[in-house]
C-alpha cells in the first residue's frame, strides 16, 4: 500500500491464507531459518531496509527464550549490517517489570535486550526500535480466528484513560502491567514509518556509515506507536505534491535548490 516492494521470511514461507488476501497481493514469501547463518544471509541479500519481528515463546526455558528472541535476531542483524542494509528496524516488547524475571518471562525480555544492542552496535541512528506493549488484533490458529480484539480493543481504551495512566505513573514498576494493548496493524505501520519518510539514508555494512554513529531511534509505548501509525498514514494518503514559488527571488531560488538536492521521495 505504501510503494515498498516486500519480501517476507519465516520457517513455513507463504502462510496458507495469504492467496486469498488481496491486500498481500504482490509479496514474495520466502522460507529461511534465521538459526542458519546462510538462511540469514540469503533473507538480507539486496534489501535497501530490514524490518525483524522475530520473536517465540516455542521453548518456555530462560536459555530457550533468549536464544530464539535474541540469538536469531543478533544474527539477522549481523547479516543485514554485512550486507549493506540502509535502515534496520526491530519489533521488540516494552518490558513489564513484574515478569522480567529469570522464572517467568526473563529470558525473553534477556533476548530482547541483546537484539536491541546488536541494532545499536552495528546501525546506529540508522536503526530503530519500536517496543509495542500487549499486541492484539485477528490471530490465525490453523483453520479457526480468534478475535483478540473483542477483549484488547475495550481494555486499550480503559488504560488508556488519565485515571489508569495516573494509577499507572504512581504505582511504580507495577504500572508497566497498565500499559494499554496496541492493535497490530498500528504496530505494523510504526515498524515501516521510519522507511516512509527518507528511510533510505544512513545505514550499517559496508559504507553504509550508520554503525556506531548514534543509539537507534526508540518508539515505545502505545501512544508514540499509535502517533507513528497516524503519520505513516498520513503520508500514504498526502499524494503527489505541487509546489508553488517566487523564482525571482535569489534567496527562493537558494532554498529551492537546497530541497532538490535532499528530495528521497
Amino acid at each position: 500500500k505504501h510503494g515498498l516492494k516486500v519480501a517476507s521470511v519465516s520457517s513455513g514461507g507463504a502462510p496458507a491464507w495469504a492467496s486469498s488476501s488481496s491486500e498481500l497481493a504482490g509479496v514474495e514469501w520466502l522460507c529461511g531459518d534465521m538459526s542458519v547463518e546462510a538462511d540469514a544471509a540469503r533473507a538480507v541479500d539486496g534489501c535497501d531496509a530490514v524490518v525483524s519481528c522475530l520473536g517465540s515463546f516455542a521453548d518456555f526455558s530462560y536459555d530457550g527464550m533468549r536464544r530464539e528472541n535474541g540469538a536469531a535476531n543478533v544474527r539477522i542483524v549481523e547479516a543485514a549490517a554485512a550486507a549493506g542494509v540502509r535502515r534496520f528496524g526491530y519489533v521488540s516488547a516494552e518490558f513489564i517489570a513484574p515478569v522480567d524475571h529469570p522464572r517467568l518471562l526473563g529470558g525473553y525480555y534477556a533476548g530482547k535486550r541483546d537484539a536491541e544492542s546488536a541494532v545499536a552496535a552495528h546501525f546506529g541512528s540508522a536503526g530503530y526500535i519500536v517496543r509495542p506493549p500487549v499486541v492484539y488484533g485477528a490471530r490465525r490458529v490453523g483453520s479457526v480466528t480468534l478475535p483478540l480484539g473483542a477483549v484488547f480493543g475495550p481494555m486499550a481504551v480503559a488504560f488508556s484513560t488519565p485515571p489508569v495512566r495516573a494509577l499507572a505513573g504512581a504505582i511504580g514498576p507495577l504500572g508497566s502491567l497498565l500499559a494499554p494493548p496496541v492493535h497490530v496493524d498500528d504496530v505494523a505501520l510504526a515498524a515501516i514509518a521510519p522507511l516512509l519518510d527518507g528511510g533510505s539514508e544512513g545505514g550499517g555494512g559496508e559504507g553504509g556509515g550508520g554503525a556506531g554513529d548514534g543509539e537507534p531511534a526508540l518508539v515505545s509505548g502505545a501512544a508514540e506507536i499509535e502517533a507513528a501509525a497516524a503519520g505513516a498514514r498520513a503520508l500514504a494518503s498526502m499524494g503527489d505534491v505541487t509546489l508553488f514559488w517566487d523564482g525571482a527571488c535569489p534567496l527562493c531560488q537558494r532554498e529551492i535548490s537546497y530541497y532538490k538536492s535532499i528530495d528521497r521521495a
